[in-house]
């Protein structure tokens, strides 16, 4: 048997799901995200390009990914097309986060093009540099998210 210096893992959760339940289901009228139009930052890659495909598959009206990078957003707009079999409006826009003019345009032309926002996921973020957070900002952390 093998020790460990940790203490035993407590889950206050009587069941664990790896995948959508009933009452979790998008399928769920008032769940639903048919006929919305979602907006995900940091949607080229990683989790954000995992829930900007998620919010597709349901049927939402359009999906804007936003990002730094115009390959990645491209691809995942692709994958947008593809996994919502055409039917939601895949769309990217290109902005650095840290630039609240470039977001502000972003936003307001998303706007233009496909109407009132319905959801808006932020997943973008930067780690800053590795020290110590007694060296740290105050305002380090908001910069990150």
């Amino acid at each position: 048997m093998v020790t460990s210096e940790y203490p035993e893992f407590v889950s206050f959760t009587k069941k664990w799901h790896s995948a959508p339940y009933p009452l979790i289901t998008a399928t769920r009228p008032e769940l639903s995200e048919s006929g919305k139009n979602v907006v995900v930052t940091g949607g080229g890659t990683g989790i954000g390009q995992g829930i900007a495909i998620a919010f597709a598959q349901p049927g939402a009206k359009s999906v804007t990914v936003i990002g730094r990078r115009l390959e990645p957003l491209k691809t995942t707009a692709a994958k947008i097309t593809h996994k919502s079999s055409g039917k939601a409006e895949a769309r990217y826009k290109v902005a650095d986060l840290q630039d609240r003019q470039a977001v502000d345009k972003a936003l307001a032309n998303v706007v233009a093009s496909v109407g009132k926002v319905d959801i808006l996921v932020s997943s973008a973020g930067v780690l800053p540099k590795k020290r110590s957070c007694c060296r740290r900002r105050p305002t380090c952390h908001s910069e990150s998210l």
